[in-house]
């Protein structure tokens, strides 16, 4: 007999095993469920074992002990109609579980991981507004979660809002003011919203400086002051804008060595001078200066949630936006009419411009609801002392000059204690956060609110943090489900569509001990212990929080895995089946990579329409590189079906039997995994909840000060005002109209 009819005979024989034969037979209308048909066939086996010991005991040759254990199991057709109707029930339980396991569970998963990140995305994008930090795309995921926090409100404040983004500001800002005339804190909005413009010439024939809306600006703050009399802020208003008109400022250099030197300015109208300087006088003459803007602001505050960080990061813009535009406008009028006295002014003319510069000071620190406008008043009144030592040493008053002199040196060195005060020592700024660490910094943040923002703080990073584990497991279980279809073509098709399921004990104490017992563990080390650092804020423990979350992931991930492999190998042994060792082939995980790079690739050229994803780059350079992001990831898409051709190719290649199995098996505990990571982390906001509002207590703002015990900071603005006495007696009387030398 030649050698190839001796190996086909013998793959005859191999294929007319009686044995075999009989377990396919009765096995074969279970082939829908491959992990119950292998679990009965090994069944069916054990029997056949056990007959033909008890055969081969009474005396019977092995090969008669063979058959007649084989006949002794009976029939296998009828077994195998049996089989399918006793197991039918048992079959679609499965299948509901797997396609659920498929379907359902990774749904689930990518649900609560987005509800995980999405107060920490979202406060990202605020805050990154504010200057701190964020990432690009972060202005349409802001202005999202503005619309929404906002959507409830009543008409009258939603326009407040509207007015911030609208084209024309001031038109919004009127409309509202016409519906309610007699709300003086809406017409100080409107005022505000005038003020917004630009009014600043860049030289004396500027030819887009618009002359009728500088006059219809003059008209809505003299308005202004007859429906408020009383209030210095109108015409302060219009003097920043009268200044505006009639002087531009000219490039200089300055020399810290020289000291003070007035600004140069050019005088483009006499006329507009004289009558901002009387507006000058006219606003240090008022009993009191009121912007509003606290009324505005808590009409605001009123209808925004307090409920998770994101909130007090938008409460916190609301409130830069609301309490802050002014202070520039007062700081260039004193500015420019502290130049104007020091360089053009009459003597007389001259003290009564500082004496109505020192009496604003006094009455922007008296109004004053935030730190920032105190320190504005500070620098305002460090201008007058500067302006009238200038003038004194110009007209030989040494007398007059050294006590200028004193009240500067004074004043300097109670604005830097007041900025350490302010900012806190190194061990008070190490521990305040993000947020009270670089936004309300300068803000004197009450002692007993740091803690629960620092917490607040914690509880989002923890939250991302999770939902980061969470995705990385669940992307785990969806690289094997990868794998599976990379290694479709191989030969033993019919044995790789097995997927064996872990039993739901083992599946349950896999998952305890590979996911909820690290992150658990992590919780109590971080949160329950000095060793976890988190009595200080993210600002100082950030990298190490990033390490320790990394350390956990790789804990996780290698838990989870080594965990769910040895169930399934163990599983598969059960079954009688030998699981080779699972390979990652380059070309499978060069498929994976480029599919990966791929999708990175459009979601950026994607976002970079919509958004400021590319802004890093000229303006020249954002559309090819657009164009190329797409050509890239066309290339890397291209390379896939490259990697699916020469899998299929090398499908004529011998591999072990089952070589898909693990993989396939191991897509079910990663993905279970994930979702209960996911879980564990849905407490951390009710815990952020709470911290946020402790932060925030009926409704107060953040950046207006409360009454706080600081020595340094009353002595400052104690410093501002002690000359408030004399200074009625010195505004009194009538502003002469300055003339130019």
């Amino acid at each position: 007999m030649s050698f190839d009819a001796t190996i086909s005979a013998a793959g005859d024989l191999i294929e007319t095993d009686p044995l075999e034969q009989w377990l396919d037979d009765a096995t074969s209308k279970l082939q829908i469920d491959p992990e119950l048909r292998l679990e009965i066939r090994q069944e069916f086996k054990s029997h056949y074992d056990e007959a033909v010991s008890e055969f081969l005991r009474a005396g019977r040759s092995a090969s008669d002990a063979g058959d007649e254990a084989i006949q002794s199991l009976g029939n296998p057709k009828l077994l195998g109609e049996q089989l399918l109707r006793a197991n039918r029930h048992r079959i679609k339980l499965r299948a509901a579980l797997v396609w659920s396991a498929r379907l359902i569970l990774p749904v689930i998963a990518a649900g609560l991981i987005i509800a995980l990140s999405i107060s920490a995305i979202t406060s990202s994008a605020l805050v990154s507004g504010l200057g701190v930090v964020g990432f690009a795309g972060n202005r349409d995921i802001a202005e999202n979660y503005r619309e929404r926090a906002i959507a409830g409100a009543p008409a009258d404040i939603r326009a407040l809002f509207d007015q911030e983004i609208a084209p024309d500001r001031k038109e919004v800002a009127r409309k509202l003011w016409e519906k309610h005339p007699d709300d003086l804190a809406l017409y100080a909005n409107y005022a505000q919203a005038v003020t917004m413009r630009d009014f600043f010439r860049t030289s004396i024939n500027d030819k887009d400086y618009d002359a009728a809306l500088t006059d219809n600006s003059l008209n809505v703050m003299a308005q202004g002051e007859k429906l408020d009399p009383c209030n210095a802020y109108y015409p302060l208003m219009t003097a920043n804008i009268l200044f505006n008109r009639g002087t531009v400022f000219e490039n200089q250099d300055s020399d810290p060595k020289a000291g003070w030197t007035p600004s140069k300015i050019q005088i483009v109208s006499q006329a507009d001078v004289n009558a901002a300087l009387a507006a000058m006088h006219r606003a240090a003459s008022k009993p009191m200066f009121n912007t509003y803007g606290e009324d505005l602001l808590m009409r605001k505050l009123s209808v925004i949630p307090v409920d998770r960080l994101t909130d007090i990061c938008l409460r916190l813009e609301y409130e830069i936006s609301t309490l802050l535009p002014h202070l520039n406008c007062i700081r260039h009028a004193a500015v420019t009419s502290s130049s104007y006295a020091a360089a053009y002014a009459t003597d007389h003319d001259a003290q009564q411009i500082v004496q109505d510069i020192h009496a604003i000071a006094r009455k922007l620190a008296g109004n004053s609801k935030i730190v920032v406008e105190l320190l504005v008043a500070s620098g305002i009144e460090d201008l007058a002392n500067e302006s009238e030592k200038y003038i004194a040493l110009k007209g030989h008053d040494v007398a007059t000059a050294q006590a200028a002199d004193k009240r500067l040196q004074e004043n300097k060195k109670l604005v830097a204690s007041s900025r350490t005060d302010f900012r806190g020592t190194p061990e008070e700024r190490a521990r305040e956060g993000v947020l009270f660490g670089k936004v309300i910094h300068q803000l004197l943040p009450d002692p007993n609110t740091v803690a629960p923002m620092r917490q607040a703080e914690y509880d989002v990073t923890d939250q991302l943090a999770i939902a980061v584990i969470a995705f990385c497991v669940m992307g785990v279980g969806l690289l094997y489900a990868v794998r599976v279809l990379l290694g479709r073509w191989a030969p033993g098709e019919r044995d790789n569509q097995t997927r064996l399921m872990i039993p739901a004990r083992q599946l349950v104490a896999i998952i305890l001990l590979g996911v909820a017992a690290p992150i658990l563990v992590y919780a109590i080390y971080a949160r329950a212990t000095s060793l976890g650092g988190r009595e200080y804020g993210l600002n100082h423990t950030g990298l190490r929080v990033v390490i320790e979350y990394v350390l956990l992931l790789i804990a996780v991930l290698g838990l989870t895995s080594t965990l769910a492999q040895r169930a399934i190998r163990r599983r598969a042994v059960e079954l009688g089946i030998t699981l080779p060792k699972l390979k990652i082939e380059f070309v499978n995980a060069s498929a994976v990579a480029a599919g990966i790079l791929a999708l990175v690739c459009l979601a950026v050229a994607v976002a970079s329409v919509t958004s400021g994803v590319l802004d890093f780059l000229p303006r020249s350079q954002q559309q090819p590189a657009q164009v190329g992001l797409v050509i890239a990831a066309w290339v890397l898409l291209s390379y896939i079906p490259v990697c699916i051709f020469r899998n299929k190719k090398r499908g004529t290649e011998a591999r072990p039997p089952h070589t898909l199995v693990l993989a396939r098996s191991m897509f079910v505990p990663m993905i279970v995994g994930a979702v209960l990571a996911a879980l564990l982390g849905l407490p951390l906001r009710s815990m952020e909840k709470h911290d946020v509002r402790q932060v925030v207590s009926g409704n107060q703002p953040l950046l207006v000060y409360k009454e706080v015990e600081s020595t340094s900071f009353n002595a400052l603005r104690e410093h501002v005002l002690e000359r408030e006495g004399s200074a009625q007696s010195e505004v009194s009387s009538p502003m002469p109209s300055p003339a130019l030398h």
